[in-house]
Protein backbone atom coordinates (compact mmCIF):
# COMPACT_ATOMS: atom_id res chain seq x y z
CA UNK A 1 0.00 0.00 0.00
CA UNK A 2 1.27 3.46 -0.85
CA UNK A 3 1.47 5.88 2.06
CA UNK A 4 2.93 9.38 1.93
CA UNK A 5 4.39 8.66 -1.52
CA UNK A 6 6.18 5.48 -0.38
CA UNK A 7 5.32 1.88 -1.27
CA UNK A 8 3.22 0.41 -4.07
CA UNK A 9 0.18 2.17 -5.44
CA UNK A 10 -3.14 0.60 -4.51
CA UNK A 11 -4.73 -1.73 -7.07
CA UNK A 12 -8.40 -1.17 -7.90
CA UNK A 13 -10.85 -3.46 -9.69
CA UNK A 14 -12.45 -2.27 -12.97
CA UNK A 15 -15.70 -1.15 -11.32
CA UNK A 16 -13.69 0.84 -8.77
CA UNK A 17 -11.66 2.45 -11.59
CA UNK A 18 -14.93 3.41 -13.29
CA UNK A 19 -16.18 4.93 -10.02
CA UNK A 20 -12.92 6.85 -9.68
CA UNK A 21 -13.13 8.28 -13.23
CA UNK A 22 -16.80 9.17 -12.68
CA UNK A 23 -15.90 11.09 -9.51
CA UNK A 24 -14.20 13.87 -11.52
CA UNK A 25 -16.17 16.75 -13.03
CA UNK A 26 -15.93 17.01 -16.83
CA UNK A 27 -12.47 18.50 -17.18
CA UNK A 28 -8.90 17.75 -18.19
CA UNK A 29 -8.27 15.55 -15.13
CA UNK A 30 -11.37 13.44 -15.89
CA UNK A 31 -10.27 12.78 -19.47
CA UNK A 32 -6.71 12.08 -18.33
CA UNK A 33 -8.12 9.65 -15.74
CA UNK A 34 -10.21 7.92 -18.42
CA UNK A 35 -7.17 7.65 -20.68
CA UNK A 36 -5.09 6.15 -17.88
CA UNK A 37 -7.95 3.80 -17.00
CA UNK A 38 -8.08 2.35 -20.53
CA UNK A 39 -4.39 2.52 -21.47
CA UNK A 40 -2.26 1.47 -18.52
CA UNK A 41 0.20 4.21 -19.44
CA UNK A 42 2.32 6.26 -17.09
CA UNK A 43 0.63 9.53 -16.15
CA UNK A 44 3.60 11.68 -17.16
CA UNK A 45 3.84 9.98 -20.57
CA UNK A 46 0.13 10.16 -21.37
CA UNK A 47 -0.20 13.77 -20.16
CA UNK A 48 2.33 14.95 -22.76
CA UNK A 49 0.28 13.60 -25.69
CA UNK A 50 -0.56 16.00 -28.47
CA UNK A 51 -3.51 15.67 -30.85
CA UNK A 52 -1.07 14.71 -33.64
CA UNK A 53 -0.15 11.60 -31.58
CA UNK A 54 -3.73 10.31 -31.67
CA UNK A 55 -5.14 8.16 -34.45
CA UNK A 56 -8.40 6.25 -34.53
CA UNK A 57 -6.67 3.12 -33.23
CA UNK A 58 -3.54 4.20 -31.34
CA UNK A 59 -2.03 6.79 -29.07
CA UNK A 60 1.62 7.27 -29.97
CA UNK A 61 4.01 7.97 -27.14
CA UNK A 62 7.13 9.54 -28.69
CA UNK A 63 10.50 8.39 -27.34
CA UNK A 64 11.23 11.83 -25.87
CA UNK A 65 8.11 11.52 -23.66
CA UNK A 66 8.70 8.01 -22.31
CA UNK A 67 10.63 6.80 -19.30
CA UNK A 68 12.50 4.28 -21.46
CA UNK A 69 13.25 6.75 -24.29
CA UNK A 70 11.61 4.29 -26.68
CA UNK A 71 8.47 5.26 -28.57
CA UNK A 72 5.47 2.98 -28.40
CA UNK A 73 1.89 2.92 -29.58
CA UNK A 74 -0.90 2.11 -27.18
CA UNK A 75 -4.01 0.59 -28.77
CA UNK A 76 -7.20 2.53 -28.07
CA UNK A 77 -10.39 0.67 -27.25
CA UNK A 78 -13.86 1.89 -28.26
CA UNK A 79 -14.69 3.43 -24.87
CA UNK A 80 -11.54 5.54 -24.84
CA UNK A 81 -11.93 6.48 -28.50
CA UNK A 82 -15.41 7.85 -27.77
CA UNK A 83 -14.18 9.80 -24.71
CA UNK A 84 -11.35 11.37 -26.71
CA UNK A 85 -13.62 12.22 -29.67
CA UNK A 86 -16.06 13.97 -27.32
CA UNK A 87 -13.17 15.76 -25.61
CA UNK A 88 -11.85 16.96 -28.96
CA UNK A 89 -15.29 18.39 -29.81
CA UNK A 90 -15.40 20.06 -26.38
CA UNK A 91 -11.94 21.68 -26.41
CA UNK A 92 -11.85 22.41 -30.17
CA UNK A 93 -8.06 22.33 -30.67
CA UNK A 94 -6.81 24.86 -33.21
CA UNK A 95 -3.76 22.78 -34.10
CA UNK A 96 -2.61 19.16 -33.95
CA UNK A 97 0.39 20.49 -31.99
CA UNK A 98 -1.82 21.28 -28.99
CA UNK A 99 -1.72 18.98 -25.99
CA UNK A 100 -4.72 16.72 -25.51
CA UNK A 101 -4.45 17.40 -21.79
CA UNK A 102 -3.56 21.08 -21.77
CA UNK A 103 -2.08 22.77 -18.74
CA UNK A 104 -3.01 26.09 -17.29
CA UNK A 105 -0.43 28.00 -19.34
CA UNK A 106 -0.42 28.33 -23.15
CA UNK A 107 1.40 25.49 -24.93
CA UNK A 108 1.77 23.45 -21.73
CA UNK A 109 0.52 20.02 -20.79
CA UNK A 110 -1.30 19.03 -17.59
CA UNK A 111 1.39 18.08 -15.08
CA UNK A 112 1.41 14.88 -13.05
CA UNK A 113 1.51 16.91 -9.83
CA UNK A 114 -1.66 18.77 -10.84
CA UNK A 115 -3.38 15.47 -11.64
CA UNK A 116 -2.25 14.04 -8.32
CA UNK A 117 -3.80 17.03 -6.54
CA UNK A 118 -7.10 16.62 -8.45
CA UNK A 119 -7.03 12.88 -7.76
CA UNK A 120 -6.76 13.45 -4.03
CA UNK A 121 -9.53 16.06 -4.15
CA UNK A 122 -12.12 14.01 -6.06
CA UNK A 123 -11.27 10.40 -5.31
CA UNK A 124 -13.68 8.41 -3.16
CA UNK A 125 -10.76 6.05 -2.33
CA UNK A 126 -7.92 6.37 0.18
CA UNK A 127 -4.27 5.59 -0.44
CA UNK A 128 -4.24 5.95 -4.20
CA UNK A 129 -1.85 7.71 -6.54
CA UNK A 130 -1.49 8.46 -10.22
CA UNK A 131 0.18 5.06 -10.51
CA UNK A 132 -2.95 3.31 -9.20
CA UNK A 133 -4.37 3.40 -12.72
CA UNK A 134 -1.29 1.73 -14.22
CA UNK A 135 -1.03 -1.02 -11.62
CA UNK A 136 -4.77 -1.67 -11.73
CA UNK A 137 -5.02 -1.86 -15.53
CA UNK A 138 -1.97 -4.10 -15.92
CA UNK A 139 -3.18 -6.36 -13.10
CA UNK A 140 -6.62 -6.65 -14.69
CA UNK A 141 -5.06 -7.60 -18.03
CA UNK A 142 -3.16 -10.38 -16.23
CA UNK A 143 -6.34 -11.54 -14.46
CA UNK A 144 -8.12 -11.73 -17.83
CA UNK A 145 -5.40 -14.03 -19.16
CA UNK A 146 -3.60 -11.59 -21.47
CA UNK A 147 -0.09 -12.99 -22.11
CA UNK A 148 2.58 -11.15 -20.15
CA UNK A 149 4.61 -10.32 -23.27
CA UNK A 150 1.55 -8.57 -24.74
CA UNK A 151 1.08 -6.62 -21.50
CA UNK A 152 4.78 -5.63 -21.67
CA UNK A 153 4.31 -4.32 -25.21
CA UNK A 154 1.45 -2.10 -24.05
CA UNK A 155 3.01 -0.98 -20.77
CA UNK A 156 6.47 -0.34 -22.18
CA UNK A 157 8.22 -2.70 -19.77
CA UNK A 158 11.32 -4.15 -21.37
CA UNK A 159 10.99 -7.52 -19.66
CA UNK A 160 8.44 -9.60 -17.81
CA UNK A 161 10.48 -9.54 -14.59
CA UNK A 162 10.01 -5.79 -14.27
CA UNK A 163 6.32 -6.06 -15.16
CA UNK A 164 5.74 -8.62 -12.41
CA UNK A 165 6.64 -6.00 -9.79
CA UNK A 166 3.54 -4.04 -10.86
CA UNK A 167 1.03 -6.83 -10.86
CA UNK A 168 -1.19 -7.10 -7.83
CA UNK A 169 -2.22 -10.46 -6.40
CA UNK A 170 -5.21 -10.76 -4.12
CA UNK A 171 -6.15 -13.49 -1.65
CA UNK A 172 -8.85 -14.91 -3.97
CA UNK A 173 -6.18 -15.59 -6.58
CA UNK A 174 -3.96 -17.22 -3.97
CA UNK A 175 -6.80 -19.50 -2.83
CA UNK A 176 -7.68 -20.37 -6.43
CA UNK A 177 -4.04 -21.31 -7.03
CA UNK A 178 -3.81 -23.68 -4.05
CA UNK A 179 -7.24 -25.16 -4.79
CA UNK A 180 -6.07 -26.55 -8.12
CA UNK A 181 -3.75 -28.90 -6.19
Amino acid sequence: MKKDRFGKARTLYPDELDTLVASFPYSTPKILAATLRFSGGRCSEIAQSQWKHLSSNYLLLPAANTKTNRSRSIPINNKLRLELELWEQYVKPKSSEEFIFSGRFPNSYYKRQSFDKALRKYSPFEDISTHTFRRSVLTEMKRKGIPLDVICSISGHQDVKTLLIYLGIDSAEQFAAVNVL
